[in-house]
C-alpha cells in the first residue's frame, strides 16, 4: 500500500509502458526538504507532492557534481535522478552534508518509461508516478506505444530530438555547459545559500559563458563516445554521447562555433556542430 499522500499512476503490468530500469536516490524523513533545499540549487519549499523540476548539485568548488530530476513523491519524499552510474556518489555526496536532519538516503530502483496513455511536461523527464513501495516510474521524452522498441532505440531518438540528459554530461563539468536554458530550468537565482553557488552565480551575474559546452554533432560516417573532435589541427571537443553513430552530444571548447567556418572532423569524418534548439 502506498502512502495517501503520494501521487499515484500507471501500474507495473500496464502493457503500453516501455523503459528501462535505473537506480534513484531517495531522501526522506522530517528534514528531506531542508536538507535537500541546502544541496540543491532549486527552490523547493513550495514543491507540492507529484511536482518534479530539474536540479544542479555542485560541489564546494562550484563544479559539477550531478544534474538532477528531483520528484516530490510524498510530502516528506524525495526522488532524485541523476547520471547512471552516479547513484552511489549521489547517495554519498548527501551523507556527507546531513547534519543532525533527521533524513533517511537510499537508493531504490526506477523504471525510466515510456507509455502512451501519460502526458509529457515538455522538459523531457517530467514526474515521478508513484506505484507503491517497491518502484517509481520516471515519463521519458518521447510517447511511443511499440513493444519491441528497445532502450537504445529511445536514446537514439532522445539525442536525435535535441534533449541534454544527466548521462551526457560528467562530474566536474562546468555547470553552464548544460545551457542557458537548462541552466534556467535547473537553478533558483532566488532562494538562500546552498553548497557551491557561487561559481554559477558569478558566471550568470557577468553573462559568462562556460569554457566547453554541449552542442549536437551529425555526421554522414560513424562516431562513438569517446572520440576526440579536431579543428584546423587542434583537439576541440570529444564526443559523449552517441548512440547509432550519425548523431551524437559533444563537449566543444566555447571558441568552435555552431555551425563552424573551419571544418571539424572526428577520425576521418568531418562533423557538422548545432546549437540545440531547445528541450533538454
Amino acid at each position: 500500500m502506498s502512502d495517501a499522500g503520494e501521487l499515484q499512476g500507471p501500474q507495473a503490468s500496464d502493457p503500453e509502458l516501455r523503459g528501462a530500469l535505473r537506480i534513484s536516490v531517495v531522501v526522506e524523513g522530517p528534514d528531506a526538504t531542508g536538507l535537500l533545499d541546502s544541496q540543491l540549487s532549486q527552490s523547493l519549499q513550495a514543491m507540492e507532492v507529484g511536482g518534479s523540476c530539474w536540479s544542479l548539485v555542485l560541489e564546494p568548488d562550484g563544479h559539477l557534481g550531478d544534474w538532477l530530476r528531483v520528484v516530490r513523491s510524498a510530502a516528506e519524499r524525495w526522488v532524485l535522478l541523476g547520471g547512471s552510474g552516479r547513484e552511489e556518489a549521489l547517495a554519498e555526496r548527501m551523507a556527507r552534508f546531513r547534519l543532525r536532519e533527521r533524513a533517511e538516503i537510499s537508493m531504490e530502483p526506477c523504471g525510466v518509461v515510456v507509455s502512451a496513455g501519460v502526458g509529457i511536461d515538455g522538459l523531457g523527464l517530467p514526474a515521478l508516478w508513484a506505484v507503491g513501495q517497491e518502484r517509481e516510474f520516471l515519463v521519458a521524452p518521447v510517447v511511443l506505444a511499440i513493444a519491441e522498441t528497445r532502450e537504445s532505440e529511445l536514446e537514439a531518438q532522445r539525442i536525435e530530438l535535441g534533449r541534454l540528459s544527466p548521462d551526457d554530461v560528467r562530474a566536474g563539468d562546468n555547470p553552464l555547459c548544460i545551457g542557458s536554458a537548462n541552466l534556467k530550468r535547473s537553478v533558483s537565482f532566488t532562494k538562500g545559500c546552498y553548497t557551491g553557488q557561487e561559481l554559477v552565480a558569478r558566471m550568470d551575474a557577468r553573462s559568462a559563458r562556460a569554457p566547453r559546452r554541449m552542442l549536437l554533432a551529425t555526421t554522414m560516417g560513424q562516431i562513438e563516445a569517446g572520440e576526440v573532435l579536431m579543428s584546423d589541427g587542434k583537439e576541440v571537443g570529444e564526443v559523449r554521447t552517441s548512440v547509432d553513430g550519425r548523431t551524437a552530444w559533444c563537449m566543444v571548447a566555447r571558441s568552435v562555433t555552431a555551425p563552424s567556418p573551419v571544418a571539424v572532423t572526428c577520425g576521418s569524418h568531418e562533423v557538422t556542430l548545432v546549437e540545440p534548439s531547445g528541450g533538454v
